[in-house]
């Protein structure tokens, strides 16, 4: 089901491929158009890796030489993918942009309870016990297994649910320009 995003991924860059452009061009061509053609699919799904991996591919050929060149890659994607701040070219790590929009979802889940899709969830699955401290079953969505599968699940790795809470109070003796 991801072979029509890497189509539209390899469509749009063939459209490019004669294009004159800068690197701060493509750069910029990668995060505006390229991780936002599977936009959809990544909110909803979790990338396998071996699609994960052919897109980076896409992006990694496309940023250092265009398409179906085969030039030198300078810095490791690692480094791409790091914020300018950081030192990198701020280009999305698709994995990582991947696991924050599922986790949007968990946190929606948390936050907006009353919702009717939160109630619509809450009786679907386990009639609401805690939902997302549980594994998920064959008989689940696989949009539920996704979404429970990125934030670790019941495992002990559960970085969602230990995330600390922070309650903005009255600001007497914080300072916002305080390292």
């Amino acid at each position: 089901t991801w072979r029509p995003i890497i189509a539209k991924v390899q469509k749009k860059l063939a459209m490019w491929k004669h294009k004159v452009l800068s690197m701060a061009g493509r750069v910029c061509l990668l995060n505006s158009v390229l991780t936002s053609l599977p936009l959809y699919y990544l909110s909803f799904f979790k990338i396998p890796n071996r699609v994960a991996k052919e897109i980076v591919s896409l992006q990694r050929h496309f940023l250092w030489g265009g398409v179906g060149d085969n030039k030198v890659c300078w810095i490791s994607w690692e480094k791409v993918t790091l914020p300018k701040g950081k030192g990198g070219l701020g280009v999305k790590n698709i994995k990582i942009f991947n696991t924050s929009l599922l986790a949007k979802w968990r946190w929606n889940l948390f936050h907006q309870s009353n919702s009717m899709w939160a109630q619509v969830l809450q009786s679907r699955y386990r009639g609401g016990h805690n939902l997302c401290a549980q594994d998920s079953s064959q008989k689940d969505s696989i949009w539920w297994r996704d979404l429970l599968m990125v934030c670790g699940g019941v495992e002990e790795d559960n970085w969602f649910d230990k995330l600390p809470e922070w309650r903005v109070g009255v600001g007497v003796g914080s300072s916002i320009l305080a390292r």
